[in-house]
């Protein structure tokens, strides 16, 4: 798995709780890659997917694996299809979501972002940590169901301690010494 002038196109998927920095972070790679003269990287942030897939997704738990699986399936494309590098960022909390990824995906770096509850909570605008604690939101992993730490990512960024400049440099330092570009 290189990142050159004509690698193989690679998967990089960003986890972790709500709030976690998934999203802010993908968008940041996607930037640095694309400012690095790679036009062919796709951004897969789960929220975004989740409004424009053609089924609509619930959020009981068979849903939520058919729902992640769709993610891995569209990146494994992105892939193989259109030759395309994917950064995908979705909470994928169970360990069976990433190993379905992982048996799909010929070239994935997993990228988790460790962040307390407590700081995520701090940093969601949509309420849904105060929500669930008080029942009004029935599905937030590491609140109203578990949050699966993983056994063996790739790459584990702290982002309750690191801000998102220090993420980013932590991300794109792995990335230049595992990946050259």
């Amino acid at each position: 798995m290189e990142i050159s002038s004509k690698p193989s196109p690679m998967t990089i998927w960003i986890y972790g709780l709500s709030a976690s920095g998934k999203s802010t972070l993908g968008k940041i790679l996607f930037g640095w890659l694309v400012g690095r003269g790679y036009s062919n990287v796709e951004l897969l942030d789960g929220e975004f997917l989740r409004s424009k897939l053609d089924r609509k997704y619930g959020y009981v738990i068979d849903e939520i694996i058919a729902y992640e699986q769709n993610i891995a399936k569209i990146a494994n494309s992105a892939n193989i299809v259109r030759r395309n590098h994917a950064i995908v960022c979705s909470m994928t909390h169970m360990e069976t979501m990433r190993h379905f990824s992982k048996s799909l995906i010929k070239d994935i770096v997993e990228v988790y972002l460790y962040c307390d509850v407590e700081t995520c909570g701090k940093r969601e605008y949509k309420s849904r940590y105060s929500r669930a604690l008080v029942g009004e939101y029935k599905f937030l992993p590491g609140v109203t169901d578990t949050f699966e730490v993983p056994t063996n990512p790739d790459l584990t960024i702290n982002t309750a301690q690191a801000d998102i400049v220090s993420a980013a440099k932590i991300l794109f330092g792995y990335f230049q010494k595992n990946f050259p570009i």
